[in-house]
């Protein structure tokens, strides 16, 4: 079983993409403590599809809670010579942790992301994202790895 939950706060500001064939991809690092030893902590590489990507993009900032749950996938390259095997996370549901933060306009805007115009977040704005909606299939071509 392949299933992973992670709780931490992004390391930078969600990343937007779209791929060769049209679909939107945002990328983020999660930072998350280890339970024993406070002033460490590991980084995940994070991507989150279309609409779940959308969603982190446009309410998400660096320094934001985040809980997220997904699989994780590599992929396989070479660089100098030496096989490496790079992981991520891919999100399936993304959830807000931690006191709520009033979200600010995208410093770089792609004209395919939805932007908001204004910086409140309302309950009706996040109950949209019905997550059970949001999963698509993928093809291997739109893999951005």
């Amino acid at each position: 079983m392949n299933n992973v939950v992670i709780k931490g706060r992004l390391a930078s500001e969600p990343e937007m993409e779209i791929t060769n064939s049209g679909k939107k991809v945002c990328r983020i690092q999660v930072a998350v403590h280890r339970r024993f030893q406070k002033e460490d902590a590991d980084f995940f590489q994070v991507v989150a599809w279309e609409k779940k990507g959308e969603f982190i993009y446009n309410y998400f900032r660096k320094g934001q809670e985040i809980l997220i749950r997904g699989v994780m996938q590599s992929s396989h390259y070479e660089q100098d010579g030496i096989r490496r095997i790079q992981w991520r996370l891919v999100a399936d549901d993304i959830e807000f942790c931690g006191p709520r933060i009033e979200a600010k306009p995208s410093e770089v805007s792609l004209p395919q992301a939805e932007e908001k115009p204004d910086n409140h977040i309302t309950q009706e704005e996040i109950l949209k994202y019905n997550l059970d909606e949001l999963y698509e299939p993928m093809e291997s071509d739109d893999f951005p790895f």
